[in-house]
């Protein structure tokens, strides 16, 4: 909303998942894909760690974003990495 983003309308939004390992990373991954995240693993570009970036359409302001917020912290705790946060798209109003 800050952004001038209509919130009521569905937006790309990118969570990144940093994890020690490229196994872990895919094992986190495995876990996204199963609940419908385009999934992406690679090295980050700092670091030794590795990048499970997620990818899904959601529209805020219905999304359940604490709990989605939870999912990222979980994954995070149980394969020792961090979760660093999510990007949205901006999607303007069609009204004038």
């Amino acid at each position: 909303r800050q952004m001038g983003s209509d919130t009521s309308k569905p937006h790309g939004f990118d969570f990144y998942l940093y994890l020690p390992t490229e196994a872990a990373a895919r094992q986190a991954g495995q876990r996204l894909t199963n609940s419908n995240y385009q999934i992406e693993i690679k090295p980050a570009a700092k670091g030794n760690d590795w990048l499970c970036l997620a990818k899904t359409t959601l529209t805020p302001d219905t999304a359940p974003l604490s709990e989605i917020g939870k999912l990222f912290t979980q994954l995070a705790e149980q394969f020792h990495g961090d979760f660093d946060g999510w990007e949205s798209d901006v999607v303007k109003s069609d009204k004038n």
